[in-house]
């Protein structure tokens, strides 16, 4: 995340006048782990916009993003108003547009709504109106939320299925009967763990110079070693199962649902967007809303079905899906610490998030 005072305001006007869009003020907004970040916008008129920063290496591949953004546009024309969509900029496909003033700036793709300049790739978007639930939702929040996801899911759904009768089947978005994607990647990283990747964690922990990370790392193990067994079984019945799949959020969590009081007003951050089962996106949404109160997470459940009918093999997927998001988690940040030695993990900011996964994954318990 580029921090608001090293923030390139000569870059940002030059990328935003890429866009048609006088740019007048600019801040930073917020950002992700992965070095993404965002910056609001105006325009002379007020007129306010998401401006998103992406290091090179984390963009989505273009095949898939143009995809993506497509099928946004549909969605978006069928009447799912609470999406933001990218903005086109008004350069031809594989523009380079240098001066001596300003570095190069690179159209990305033919779906001409990202820019590449130096290391990073920004686009841009309507600004939603909105702020995340403070703390649990509300109950008027929570069945705002299904409504809207609802119609998420739903739209999304109908839009894919339309354009693949018109064409073949996009790899990454598509509806169709097969095994769920989520469950498999999860299932392999249970199986690394049990391989010799939760032994090398626990050697770790004990070499380990930050003493809160090292908390949080030393009972993430433990919780670990105690439900890894028991989570691989119900990892591996779901894997060999087929399920209902579309095009679902993916990466949906507390921040990327925004409230205008009792109302969903924007579901934000969608360059994960992929194929699986919707089970994944509320999963993720209600372990984030409610850590480890299984008691509202399985009220919160109870109302999610009574607008979805699941059977009992999609009933498991959701129990498998929620296990694993409440116990794996954290071992992005092991990972990411004790294998590839980032010096980030010890920030304030992860150190938080981590404790907060942390909390979860010891005090889990199956739905």
């Amino acid at each position: 995340m580029i921090p608001s005072d090293q923030l390139n305001i000569a870059e940002a006007k030059s990328i935003a006048a890429l866009y048609g869009i006088d740019l007048v003020t600019v801040s930073a907004a917020g950002g992700g782990f992965s070095g993404a970040c965002v910056h609001r916008a105006e325009d002379s008129s007020g007129s306010a916009f998401a401006m998103r920063r992406t290091p090179h290496s984390d963009v989505m591949p273009a095949e898939r993003y143009c995809e993506m953004v497509a099928l946004l546009r549909e969605m978006s024309s069928r009447g799912c108003s609470l999406i933001p969509l990218p903005l086109r900029h008004q350069q031809s496909s594989h523009t380079i547009l240098q001066s001596t003033r300003q570095p190069a700036f690179v159209n990305l793709d033919t779906s001409q709504t990202r820019i590449q300049a130096n290391d990073g790739v920004w686009q841009m978007e309507p600004w939603m109106l909105g702020e995340p639930a403070q703390g649990p939702p509300t109950p008027g929040q929570i069945k705002s939320a299904l409504e809207a996801l609802s119609l998420f899911h739903n739209t999304a759904a109908e839009c894919t299925q339309a354009r693949s009768d018109a064409r073949s089947i996009a790899p990454w978005f598509h509806v169709s009967e097969g095994y769920a994607p989520g469950i498999s990647r999860r299932l392999s990283i249970v199986t690394e763990l049990g391989d010799g990747l939760l032994t090398s964690f626990i050697k770790s922990v004990a070499a380990e110079t930050d003493p809160e990370f090292r908390d949080c790392a030393k009972r993430v193990c433990a919780a670990l070693e105690f439900w890894l067994p028991w989570l691989r079984k119900q990892l591996t019945e779901v894997a060999r199962s087929s399920y209902r799949l579309q095009p679902v959020v993916r990466d949906l969590w507390r921040p990327h649902v925004l409230f205008t009081a009792e109302c969903v007003t924007g579901i934000i951050d969608l360059n994960a967007m992929a194929t699986d089962h919707v089970g994944l996106d509320v999963t993720r949404l209600f372990r984030s809303w409610f850590g480890a109160d299984i008691d509202r997470i399985r009220e919160t459940l109870i109302s999610f079905r009574s607008q979805r009918l699941l059977d009992a093999s999609e009933w498991r997927l959701l129990q498998a899906y929620d296990a694993s998001t409440a116990l794996l988690s954290p071992v992005t940040w092991l990972r990411r610490r004790f294998i590839h030695a980032a010096a980030d993990c010890t920030s304030p900011e992860v150190l938080l998030r981590l404790a907060e996964l942390t909390s979860v994954a010891e005090r889990f318990e199956p739905l």
